[in-house]
């Protein structure tokens, strides 16, 4: 059986990490396509087996040339089920690209509902119409699917956490420093790392034997962002900022705690990464996908609280770096929780998707669409209306953005020039 994959991108990232883990792990009938639209970079790639065939194609702007492309490139390739994995309005290409193809779609969610929502703009219309062109859906959280129109074609395989062979040791007797360990790309609007180093700075003179070290790929420029904060806060002796890493077991198991101060996450695979060595975890409580794994009192700390506020995650932070036997605690329970997400079971629930996808093949959603569901597609689905209403929207942000700035800093002359502007 072909299976075609559809990520935007391809980078050590979590979705990546899950081809990955699909690729290695599935039963032999079943071989693998990727096709991104990622800019190739063999330094930050996953290693894949010589006989799995990547494409790297630009198709944005989606116009009709590209989406012609896109259909073309999907021909040549002829798989038997192409799966769409992501959390961006990217989902919506490859099912208007196979009108009146014979393969079976299914579309892979990576985040919660209200997350991915956003990137739509709440626009359910749009959202829901690029979800019914699916044959089938995926998402990791059965509540992740509460506001799915069609519940019957949804199906639910949680992410796996793979045991590392490392453990750490939480209560470090006679270490003259102990480590809060994070691991994330250096993306400040998502993973929230100046966030986790304004805590930080809230309670490092009191915890003088502690470090903080962070570890991530720079894809967004948030790296050198961190670093002049930490410079900024004075900091240098205490916070440390490190490149991307391999050794990630290892890097995890040489720390007390694991900080994941992040604003959103479909699932945090690092979460269950650190989890498995047996490191307890603070993170937001309303961090959907982190909050399924993380149990707060039990295997780590959950901070209910606003996902921007440093006091109550540096009050969080605190509490577990001043008590050594509450993190042995979450240690022993946090290796307890990963038996909940083994790895033979995401296998198994992918290959049961795979199977059922497969017998739709030929009698698939797509292949034969009359009319008005062609019109629908053409108009809903392409995104048409969504472009049309709400072509001004980022500029609307922007200006409330500025907006709010500027009335903060008591310019208000120039706050009221600005929105003339803007209003025209």
């Amino acid at each position: 059986m072909n299976i075609l994959i559809y990520t935007k991108h391809w980078r050590k990232g979590g979705i990546e990490k899950l081809i990955a883990y699909l690729i290695e792990h599935s039963d032999n009938r079943y071989n693998f396509t990727i096709l991104t639209e990622d800019v190739p970079d063999p330094k930050n790639q996953y290693e894949l087996p010589i006989n799995v065939r990547i494409y790297f194609r630009r198709y944005s702007p989606f116009t009709d040339k590209n989406k012609n492309n896109l259909r073309s490139a999907i021909k040549n390739i002829d798989p038997d089920v192409i799966v769409v994995m992501g959390s961006t309005r990217e989902i919506y290409k490859i099912s208007r690209a196979s009108i009146g193809l014979p393969y079976p779609i299914v579309i892979s969610e990576h985040n919660s509902n209200k997350e991915i929502a956003k990137n739509f703009y709440n626009d359910y219309d749009f959202y829901n119409a690029v979800r019914n062109a699916a044959d089938l859906n995926h998402v990791i959280f059965s509540s992740f699917a509460e506001d799915y129109p069609n519940k019957d074609k949804v199906r639910v395989v949680t992410n796996p956490i793979l045991p590392l062979d490392y453990r750490a040791s939480v209560s470090e007797p006679g270490a003259t420093k102990k480590k809060i360990i994070h691991i994330a790309r250096y993306d400040l609007n998502q993973k929230q790392q100046d966030i986790l180093v304004r805590s930080f700075s809230l309670i490092a003179q009191k915890h003088l034997d502690w470090e903080l070290h962070l570890y991530g790929g720079d894809w967004f420029g948030g790296q050198q962002e961190i670093k002049n904060l930490v410079s900024k806060l004075d900091l240098s002796n205490q916070v440390f900022v490190h490149d991307a890493i391999e050794n990630v077991g290892e890097v995890l198991s040489t720390g007390s705690i694991f900080a994941f101060p992040s604003a959103y996450e479909g699932f945090g695979l690092v979460v269950g990464e650190a989890m498995s060595v047996g490191l307890p975890v603070v993170a937001f409580a309303d961090c959907e996908g982190v909050n399924q794994i993380v149990k707060n009192g039990y295997n780590g700390t959950l901070v209910s609280s606003s996902l921007r506020d440093c006091d109550m995650f540096s009050q969080a932070l605190d509490n577990l770096m001043s008590d050594e036997e509450k993190r042995k605690e979450y240690s022993i329970n946090a290796l307890k929780t990963i038996s909940d997400f083994s790895l033979e079971k995401f296998i198994s629930g992918w290959e049961e998707i795979f199977d059922e996808a497969f017998s739709l093949k030929g009698k698939n959603k797509l292949l034969n669409l009359s009319d008005i569901e062609q019109h629908y597609m053409d108009v809903v689905v392409s995104g048409l209306l969504f472009d049309k209403i709400y072509s001004r929207t980022p500029k609307k942000i922007i200006f409330n953005k500025v907006r709010s700035i500027i009335h903060k800093l008591r310019l208000q002359k120039l706050a009221r020039y600005i929105y003339r502007k803007f209003k025209k």
